[in-house]
């Protein structure tokens, strides 16, 4: 099965994105700030982190530029998911190394959709 981590410090967001994965058959586990993102991607080595830019402790810029650097975690696609709805924000976070951005609030059929195209790009390049 599919497992994605999805951070957000913002409750409400988490639980939206939590039920829609859920609801499409994937393994979802949560964390709400940078630096309980970084100890559960190690954990869980997720197959995708959809992640906000802005949360406490580490942004979701750092917390990409880490992932980069780190052999065990340098293979996983990264969605970022952010109300940073500015291109210069969109192109630092495609350029630090995220996969795909979306700005909330995001449709669900959107989101979903782009994960997916995340997800089978990963199997076709041999992912794990």
């Amino acid at each position: 099965m599919t497992k994605i981590l999805v951070a957000d410090d913002d409750p409400i967001s988490l639980l939206f994105t939590k039920s829609l994965l859920e609801d499409r058959g994937y393994i979802v586990v949560t964390a709400e700030d940078g630096e309980m993102t970084l100890v559960k991607l190690r954990q869980e080595l997720p197959d995708l982190l959809v992640t906000d830019l802005v949360m406490p402790y580490r942004n979701g810029l750092e917390i990409i530029q880490e992932m980069k650097t780190d052999p065990q975690l340098a293979g996983i696609p990264v969605l970022v998911m952010s109300m940073k709805d500015r291109e210069p924000d969109i192109v630092q976070g495609l350029e630090a190394g995220a996969d795909d951005y979306v700005v909330k609030p995001v449709h669900a059929l959107e989101l979903a959709a782009r994960i997916k195209k995340i997800l089978a790009r990963r199997a076709v390049g041999g992912g794990t």
